[in-house]
């Protein structure tokens, strides 16, 4: 296979080494879980529980009611404390009676849902067990195989680019579940049309792919490519450019090119959930930073408070300067340790001062880093003063500002350190609100 070397991009320092080797640990279970039911791109579920309910481990606790929605289940048994309402996002507050009861599992391997082409099966499972991408987008992962569509994929990529500095989860999952990695992909060939099966992993990521290609035979079903190790490499359309050397549109899927994209960590809560009968209710997420004394990557229950997970880590809060939910990319800093564990939270990052690399904002000097680093062929340089102007129409009817995919390249190749993804961002939500009429 010839892989085609992304435009743009960047290099950032890696840092992985603080926990590219470091297994998963699990974390010990806590007195109570505050689990959200917005875990994903689209709508939010509806609560199944009232306050005082009996709970057991891996019941649903929230419904889907929309095509764009996955379920949400309890992390553990034990009495639902209280439903609340915090920034428009519901949230039930599980308290564990430790006794560990769980829902009756019942997994799927030995059941009908493998005979033939069944879509609609195998849709309704993925929705039911709670999946959605843990790559960092959170789109419901059944939209990926809808019915209408789902005959004309020929192609899945499982993506384990993992391309953001720090972040090791993905990695770790394909170093110490590659057995069950390999018997999921295989089993994709029994009720899809595929043809082939490609894992797309980054040079940077030498174990994972020895342990990879251990498991490979001659069918030439499942591939193994390696991509170089650049910055955004494991965007969605990045890394079909790379592989498949196809340009997917901006308002186009990859689905409509026969193609469907997983992110290693949701093969692996698939593999759960079929083999196991178990639905996506905690995920591997890398603990990271020159302000944590001990960089784990950590098998933690969603709803667990970030503040529990970086103390389990060991967080020295008088040299943490920022606290990134994510890569320091394209992650979200946050300023309250209560938020909670969600499903594609992959890293929490405690960065000291040094680690940011923050400086004075300068005027544009008009050179083109930022355009010669952009992912995506846009014109970041013009964002930044459109936005100041506000003239957000003109960001998207002249200079595409829909098509970009938020990476932030831009911003780190820029020599003058100027906000350039604060007026994306802005520009983005001002849109939106003229297209909404607010």
């Amino acid at each position: 296979m010839k892989i085609l070397k992304p435009r743009g991009g960047v290099h950032p320092k890696e840092m992985k080494e603080l926990t590219s080797d470091k297994n998963i640990e699990v974390m010990p279970d806590l007195k109570e879980y505050k689990v959200s039911l917005h875990q994903h791109i689209g709508v939010p579920a509806f609560p199944m529980v009232s306050v005082g309910d009996y709970v057991m481990a891996g019941q649903e606790i929230g419904k889907c009611t929309a095509m764009l929605s996955v379920a949400v289940h309890s992390p553990v048994s034990g009495y639902i404390k209280d439903i609340v309402k915090e920034n428009n996002e519901t949230f039930i507050i599980v308290e564990n009676d430790f006794e560990n009861k769980w829902v009756d599992l019942k997994p799927w391997y030995d059941t009908n849902l493998f005979v033939g082409k069944t879509s609609t099966k195998f849709v309704t499972f993925i929705r039911e067990m709670g999946i959605c991408g843990l790559g960092g987008a959170m789109f419901p992962t059944h939209m990926k195989f809808q019915a209408d569509e789902y005959e004309k994929i020929h192609t899945v990529i499982i993506n384990g680019a993992e391309c953001e500095p720090y972040l090791n989860s993905d990695n770790r999952i394909m170093v110490e579940k590659t057995s069950e990695i390999m018997i999921i992909l295989n089993r994709l060939f029994d009720f899809m049309n595929i043809n082939k099966v490609i894992i797309a992993v980054e040079d940077n990521k030498k174990e994972a792919i020895e342990k990879i290609r251990k498991f490979l035979d001659d069918s030439g079903k499942i591939e193994l490519a390696v991509l170089e190790s650049v910055y955004p490499q494991g965007g969605e359309k990045q890394i079909i450019k790379s592989l498949m050397g196809i340009e997917v549109p901006v308002h186009k899927i990859p689905m409509e090119y026969g193609m469907a994209v997983i992110n290693v960590g949701t093969l692996y809560a698939l593999y759960e959930g079929m083999y196991r009968g178990k639905p996506l209710i905690e995920r591997v997420v890398t603990v990271s930073g020159l302000g944590i004394k001990e960089p784990k990557n950590i098998l933690a229950k969603i709803g667990t408070p970030i503040k529990d997970i970086l103390d389990y880590a060991g967080i020295d809060r008088s040299k943490t300067y920022k606290v990134i939910l994510g890569g320091p990319m394209m992650g979200r800093t946050i300023g309250d340790e209560k938020e909670i564990l969600k499903k594609g939270t992959g890293g929490i990052l405690a960065l000291l001062k040094d680690e940011c690399n923050e400086y004075e904002t300068k005027a544009c000097i008009n050179c083109g880093a930022c355009v010669d680093v952009c992912p995506m062929g846009l014109m970041p340089l013009r964002y930044v003063e459109l936005a100041r102007k506000g003239d957000y129409s003109r960001m998207e009817k002249r200079y595409s500002l829909s098509s970009c995919i938020k990476c932030g390249c831009c911003e780190y190749a820029c020599p003058t350190k100027r906000p350039i993804i604060k007026s994306i961002f802005l520009g983005l939500k001002k849109l939106k609100e003229e297209k909404n009429g607010l």
